[in-house]
């Protein structure tokens, strides 16, 4: 998933506007008025994706930390799953920040947005990764 926008990049796509190529069926109607440009091919998009942007991608990890997440934590390991997702998230997109940004927030009764990682500041080592899972606990 975090290669993925690479391979986008990498992928041929459907050039439109040529002037040959096979005939774009979304303009028939132009090529019956005079329009010349009315064939597509497939070929490289020189559009800026994946590696080549130079604004990395913005990732909105919202987690329920509400008090059921604890109180049926014992019955079917809700919580704990919550938390192994959220460390894996974290620990995959740790060397990445040119390419991705992320934010971790949590939802509950309290509130619909506490904020447990804002985007641009996150956790550098183990020991604040483990910080953002008590806070999460803690809420």
């Amino acid at each position: 998933l975090i290669y993925l926008p690479y391979f986008q990049s990498q992928e041929r796509s459907w050039l439109r506007h040529q002037s040959t190529g096979e005939l774009d069926d979304g303009k028939i109607v132009d090529g019956a008025t005079g329009e010349r440009l009315i064939f597509k091919k497939r070929g490289e998009d020189d559009s800026p994706i994946g590696p080549e942007s130079d604004k990395p991608k913005r990732l909105l990890f919202c987690m329920d930390v509400s008090g059921s997440m604890y109180r049926f934590n014992g019955q079917d390991g809700r919580l704990e799953r919550l938390l192994e997702c959220t460390m894996m998230v974290m620990e995959a997109l740790d060397g990445f920040s040119n390419k991705f940004t992320y934010s971790l927030v949590g939802h509950s009764g309290d509130g619909p947005d506490i904020m447990f990682v804002p985007f641009g500041a996150p956790p550098q080592n183990r020991k604040e990764r483990l910080q953002v899972l008590q806070k999460m606990v803690a809420h």
